[in-house]
């Protein structure tokens, strides 16, 4: 909900959550293995990323205020990518990427 609040000059035009997947993967070498497969049936943490998609219609400076505000908000979000195609000046179609890790493998928000 905090994503889309407040974002003067940008329209929203689709978001995508997508499916949690798994991120944290230790390599370990043919010693560990055995050692670390007793600890694993015990004991077992995974780390997920949570992605979501969003396509919206812009100028490039009110994409860029909206990444700035995207960074001051207290949970961290990560950008994996941002597209910004320029159809008529000012306005741009930006579609952006961003995840956050997590504990849990459910959508993010739910």
């Amino acid at each position: 909900e905090q994503l889309l609040k407040n974002q003067a000059g940008l329209k929203f035009v689709s978001l995508e959550n997508k499916p949690a997947t798994p991120e944290f993967v230790k390599s370990l070498n043919a010693s560990e293995i055995e050692a670390e497969a007793e600890a694993a049936a015990e004991n077992v943490t995974t780390i997920y990323r949570h992605s979501v998609t969003l396509q919206m219609e812009g100028s490039y400076h009110d994409a860029l205020a909206y990444l700035k505000k995207l960074e001051q908000l207290p949970w961290r979000f990560f950008w994996q990518s941002v597209e910004i195609e320029t159809s008529a000046y000012p306005n741009a179609s930006i579609i952006l990427e961003v995840y956050t890790l997590g504990l849990r493998e459910g959508l993010v928000g739910v």
